[in-house]
């Protein structure tokens, strides 16, 4: 059965691979988390940098960026991640419930899960994210209350759905009794006190991101629209994550966590972990509450930490249909991979060709820019101002050559002290940098942005 869950993991790694081969990531999002990671190296004290994110993500991109790396890197860090959640489901279940079938199924459609496959490998935070909170529960039913909280309070520097979880591991904790256990919630509630306290010191507001994140989320909102029209619909809104967004990368196997929410009803006395279910509930009430109230944009991605409690709800659902028609017992060497290969070729491989092609065709101009400047045969003395995070990333353009200036304001005479000995180039859009085209060669130019070189002084320098 274990190689079962194994041939998934290496079937779903190798379409993320293919995505990210493909071409740069889609999400502006991931840029900007990015670029505050190469912020975080030259500034870490100010916390205004992190906008109303949070930090840990930042530091994995400052330290990606610190040995040399870029956007693209931190991506195949998220696909590497993407092989130890199903490992960390498949434990979490084997341990809770016994039923290797459950535990091998569940790792596999996590594995599979199409949204796993365009999100697994993005350089946005839900994969570590995915993968603290699952260890996190693993550590808890193992009884570590010690690594449950360090976890989840990396978690919750992460992203704002584990701060929801504190109640959730406050209240087991409570039910199991034991003081040693209140370390399962008071490490990463003290997390929380302390980003929030650092927070109140540098901007006078303890909780100004949740503040400026909600000022954020409506205003945008308004301007966006929403996927059905320019108007808010309750009961859409309601139904966005509990209902309508599974059933979106399910298809035709869309009832199935339902089945197996009933299953599990059903069979208490060898029930699910109660950690599971628990954490899923909550985080499934607070992104539904925050798209209902437009503290949150109702984004796709969102859904990624509740996708192992769907999918294991989908094992259980599945395998119940098939214990039930007595066809797992018969055919039990054949009919579940049969089942998960067709899920495969069904849901998850469409999406990944939809994916490849979308990435393939994504920033041509950056692209371009970027393949112009790395043939330029840079030097340590060459310096380049850069206005357009995604060349940036891109293009991984080198930390200690890149100018913090922005090309609108940049003066000639400012240019030429930028790099004695050395050459100056200006990534910008066209419109930024007329002023300096009649002392530069044009290396690059679209309708988008122009990449000069400055080639000599101007008179008067």
């Amino acid at each position: 059965m274990r190689a079962l869950l194994w041939c998934s993991i290496a079937a779903a790694t190798a379409l993320r691979l293919a995505v990210l081969l493909a071409g740069p990531d889609l999400d502006t999002d991931a840029y900007g988390h990015a670029m505050v990671g190469r912020f975080f190296l030259d500034t870490p004290a100010d916390l205004r940098i992190h906008w109303v994110w949070l930090p840990l993500w930042h530091v994995v991109h400052a330290a990606v960026a610190a040995a040399g790396g870029a956007l693209d890197h931190a991506r195949l860090l998220n696909v590497a991640l993407g092989v130890l959640s199903p490992l960390l489901l498949a434990r979490l279940l084997r341990r809770s419930s016994g039923d290797e079938v459950l535990a091998v199924t569940s790792g596999a459609l996590l594995a599979l899960w199409p949204l796993g496959v365009g999100l697994g490998q993005s350089g946005q935070p839900e994969p570590l994210f995915q993968v603290l909170l699952l260890a996190a529960l693993v550590a808890w039913e193992e009884d570590r209350p010690a690594a449950t909280g360090l976890l989840l309070a990396l978690a919750a520097l992460c992203r704002y759905e584990a701060w929801v979880l504190l109640p959730v591991l406050l209240a087991l904790a409570l039910r199991r009794g034991g003081a040693r256990r209140a370390l399962a919630w008071g490490i990463p509630g003290l997390a929380v006190a302390t980003w929030c306290l650092v927070h109140g010191q540098v901007t006078g507001e303890f909780l100004w991101f949740l503040r400026a994140n909600r000022e954020f989320a409506r205003e945008a909102s308004r301007a966006l629209g929403f996927p059905w029209g320019p108007e808010p619909r309750f009961w859409v809104m309601a139904l966005w994550y509990p209902l309508i967004r599974p059933s979106a990368d399910l298809l035709v196997f869309a009832p199935l966590p339902f089945l197996g929410l009933l299953e599990a009803w059903r069979r208490r006395e060898r029930h699910l972990p109660t950690s599971l279910l628990a954490s899923g509930l909550a985080l499934l009430l607070f992104l539904s509450y925050g798209w209902v109230q437009r503290l949150n944009l109702g984004l796709h991605r969102h859904f990624y930490a509740l996708v192992p409690l769907y999918a294991t709800l989908s094992a259980l659902g599945l395998l119940a249909l098939l214990r039930r028609f007595e066809l797992l017992r018969r055919r039990e060497r054949w009919l579940l991979p049969g089942v998960l290969l067709t899920f495969f070729l069904a849901r998850t491989a469409p999406v990944a060709r939809w994916n490849v092609d979308q990435h393939s065709r994504a920033f041509p101009s950056a692209r371009a820019a970027a393949a112009v400047l790395r043939g330029a045969s840079l030097t340590g003395r060459d310096r380049i101002v850069c206005d357009l995070s995604s060349t940036e990333q891109i293009g991984n353009l080198p930390w200690g050559l890149l100018v913090r200036r922005p090309a609108a304001a940049l003066r000639p005479e400012e240019a030429a002290r930028m790099a004695p000995g050395g050459r100056v180039f200006v990534v910008a859009r066209p419109r930024d940098v007329e002023g300096l085209r009649g002392d530069a060669q044009v290396r690059y130019e679209d309708h988008e942005q122009v990449v000069l070189e400055l080639l000599r002084p101007p008179a008067g320098w």
